[in-house]
């Protein structure tokens, strides 16, 4: 019996897509993503940013959708002065990241929610909103840096 429960144990782990990495490394490569993923909004290259995103985001936002949203959100926030990382969570294959964010209109905060498998990161999910947070009422980052 206990050789059926570890079969069904291994065919279960196998049919997931979890790998058992370093945080620490995910946490990089996140980061690493998130400096590119900046890099596109300074430039302009929404679609580059875009094509940053997992299945998953795809699924739920057209191409257009996220490049009109980037647009508008520039016309709002105008052009990013300076990104500060407050927090990081990292959990097995995502990252999750929060920034304080200057741009040239005001302040803003940055949610951003990566999937990571192995050194390649895809955006799950970004939101951005104005105003800065409460770092009190937020946990310490749960990453190894």
């Amino acid at each position: 019996m206990k050789k059926i429960g570890l079969l069904s144990l291994a065919v279960l782990l196998g049919a997931c897509d979890i790998h058992f990495g370093s945080f620490a490394n995910d946490w990089k490569t996140a980061d690493a993503a998130t400096d590119v993923f900046h890099q596109y909004a300074a430039q302009g290259k929404f679609s580059a940013m875009y094509g940053m995103g997992s299945a998953l985001m795809k699924q739920q936002q057209t191409e257009q959708e996220f490049v009109q949203a980037a647009e508008q959100g520039m016309q709002i926030y105008g052009p990013m002065k300076v990104a500060r990382q407050l927090r990081a969570a990292c959990f097995p294959n995502q990252v999750r990241l929060l920034y304080q964010t200057d741009f040239q209109n005001g302040k803003a905060t940055e949610k951003l929610v990566w999937q990571v498998r192995g050194n390649k990161a895809e955006l799950i999910s970004y939101q951005v909103e104005p105003g800065e947070v409460d770092l009190d009422s937020l946990p310490d980052s749960s990453c190894s840096k």
